[in-house]
C-alpha cells in the first residue's frame, strides 16, 4: 500500500468533477493532517445538519422521534469509520437529502446544486434525480443537469481535461470491467464486500452458485439498469402522495415515507459499486432504520420493535480489516445474513405506505406510546454500545 507518513492512501476511484472539493480544500492548507482534520469536522456537521433537517421536515410525533433515534446513527460502527476514514460516501448521503428537502420546499435552484455535485461524484444519488422525473418535479430536473454542466465546465478550468480523458479511455473501461478493483475476489473482501457484486460471489463461496467474475459483473450493471427504472417508478407513485397542508398529521406521515424512500435509492444505489465494504457501506442503512422506527406504532411493542434493534444489531457489525486470509465459513453466511437484510429492509421502504397508516384517531395514542418507548429503546442500545466500548478498552 501507498503510505503518506503513518496514513496509507486509499485509491482515487472519483469521477474529474470530484477534484473540485480537494481543489477547495487545498485553498486552507497543503498539510494532510490539517486537511484530514477539516474535512472530519465537515463531514460530521454535514451529517449532522441533514439528520436535524429531515427530522424537523418531517415534524410532528415522527420527526421527534426521529431526532431522538440519531444517536443510534451516530453510534453506529459504519458512521464512526466513515468519519474516520475519510470516504465521501457520508458526505454524498447527507447533502443528497439536504438537496432533496430544499426541492420540496421550493428552494429547486439552491437545493439542486449540492445534488448535481453528488451525482457527479458518486454516481449513485443520480438516482434521486430519476426519482425527481418519475414525481414530475422537470424543473427540479433542468436545474440539476445544468448545475452538472456549469461543475464539469468549472472542474475543467480547475484541473484541466487530461484528468477526463484519463477518466474516460483509461478508468471507466476498468471500472466496468472490474479491474479497479482487484482485491474484490480475495476471501476478505468478498466477506465484507455488501455490493451486488458482492452478494454473488458469496454465493460463489459458499457453493450456491457458480458465478463468474465476468458474469458477476454484467449482473451488478444490470442491477444498475433496473434500478433506473424503479427509482423512476416510485417516484411516478408517490405523485399521489402529495400532503394537504392542512392535516398536519398525515403530512408528516408522508414526508416520513419520502425521506424513507431517497434514503433506500441511495442505499440500492451505492449497491451498484463493485465493492462496498461494511465500513461505513451501512450507514444509510443504519439511518433508513430510524426512520423506519420513527413511523406510527413501529416501537409500541417489543414484538415490533425486536425486528428493528436486530436490523440496527446486524448493520453495527464490522468485519473490515478483522478477517485472516481464508475466513472462516461463518463469516460468510453472517456477511450474507447481514447484505440479504439489509436489501430487504431498503426494498421494503420503497414500498412504504407509512402515510397511510395515519388516518384514524386511534393511530395518536400509538404514536404517544411509541414516542415514550423509543426512549427505552435509546438508552438500551447507547448502555450496550457504551459498555461494549468500555471492556474494548485496552487498560492503563
Amino acid at each position: 500500500p501507498r503510505m503518506l507518513g503513518p496514513i496509507e492512501l486509499d485509491l482515487y476511484q472519483y469521477p474529474p468533477p470530484f477534484l473540485l472539493l480537494p481543489a477547495a480544500l487545498r485553498l486552507v492548507s497543503h498539510d494532510l493532517l490539517v486537511l484530514r482534520t477539516l474535512w472530519f469536522t465537515v463531514q460530521v456537521l454535514l451529517l449532522g445538519g441533514a439528520v436535524m433537517a429531515t427530522s424537523r421536515w418531517v415534524g410532528g410525533a415522527a420527526g421527534r422521534t426521529a431526532a431522538l433515534l440519531s444517536p443510534v446513527l451516530w453510534l453506529s460502527f459504519s458512521t464512526l469509520l466513515g468519519l474516520q476514514i475519510g470516504n465521501f460516501q457520508i458526505a454524498a448521503f447527507a447533502i443528497s437529502m439536504a438537496s432533496m428537502i430544499a426541492i420540496e420546499k421550493g428552494h429547486v435552484a439552491l437545493g439542486t446544486a449540492p445534488l448535481a455535485f453528488a451525482s457527479l461524484g458518486k454516481f449513485y444519488p443520480g438516482y434521486l434525480v430519476l426519482y425527481l422525473l418519475g414525481r414530475g418535479r422537470y424543473r427540479a430536473v433542468a436545474w440539476t443537469a445544468a448545475w452538472c454542466v456549469v461543475l464539469t465546465a468549472v472542474s475543467v478550468l480547475v484541473v484541466g481535461d487530461a484528468p477526463f480523458r484519463d477518466f474516460l479511455g483509461y478508468q471507466v473501461p476498468r471500472v466496468a470491467s472490474g479491474e479497479a478493483f482487484f482485491w474484490i475476489d480475495a476471501p476478505p473482501a468478498v466477506v465484507v464486500n455488501h455490493g451486488t457484486y458482492g452478494l454473488l460471489t458469496k454465493l460463489r463461496t459458499l457453493g450456491l452458485a457458480p458465478v463468474s467474475s465476468g458474469l458477476a459483473m454484467a449482473a451488478t450493471s444490470i442491477y444498475g439498469a433496473l434500478l433506473l427504472a424503479v427509482a423512476g417508478g416510485v417516484g411516478w407513485l408517490s405523485r399521489r402522495a402529495d400532503a394537504p397542508g392542512q392535516e398536519s398529521d398525515r403530512t408528516s406521515m408522508i414526508r416520513l415515507t419520502c425521506a424513507m424512500q431517497w434514503l433506500a435509492l441511495l442505499n440500492l444505489g451505492s449497491f451498484r459499486s463493485p465493492f462496498v465494504p461494511d465500513a461505513y457501506g451501512l450507514m444509510g442503512s443504519v439511518w433508513l432504520v430510524t426512520l423506519m422506527a420513527a413511523a406510527p406504532g413501529a416501537l409500541s411493542s417489543w414484538r415490533r420493535a425486536t425486528p428493528l434493534l436486530l436490523c440496527v444489531i446486524l448493520f453495527y457489525i464490522v468485519m473490515d480489516g478483522t478477517l485472516r486470509e481464508e475466513p472462516a465459513r461463518v463469516f460468510v453466511w453472517l456477511g450474507l445474513l447481514i447484505q440479504v437484510t439489509a436489501l430487504v429492509v431498503n426494498v421494503s421502504a420503497l414500498r412504504a405506505r407509512a402515510a397511510r397508516r395515519f388516518e384514524h384517531p386511534s393511530d395518536h395514542a400509538r404514536v404517544d406510546r411509541g414516542y415514550r418507548q423509543t426512549s427505552r429503546t435509546i438508552a438500551a442500545i447507547v448502555f450496550v454500545r457504551v459498555s461494549t466500548m468500555i471492556r474494548s478498552s485496552p487498560a492503563k
